[in-house]
């Protein structure tokens, strides 16, 4: 499943493009497959990852680097499943 995540220090917006999509475009974002990346988003919820499907996820300095690492290995789980 190809996917782009855009954003500054701890915020990233995650989309299906390919992954040579110029996210600065307009046209790009508006080629986004918004439903695969809302799967990708509700697969996170399934999986205890919490992120509203459609927008930005938030990263924390309350977040440990078990926490990230438990959120990577949900995010790897996630892309396998849906492809």
């Amino acid at each position: 499943m190809p996917l782009q995540a855009i954003g500054d220090g701890p915020i990233a917006q995650v989309f299906s493009v390919s992954p040579d999509a110029d996210l600065a475009s307009e046209p790009a974002l508006r080629a986004a497959d918004a439903a695969r990346a809302t799967r990708f988003a509700l697969e996170l919820v399934r999986r205890g990852v919490f992120t509203l499907p459609g927008t930005k996820l938030y990263l924390s300095l309350a977040h440990t680097e078990a926490d990230l690492d438990w959120t990577l290995d949900a995010m790897e789980e996630v892309l396998r499943v849906i492809g």
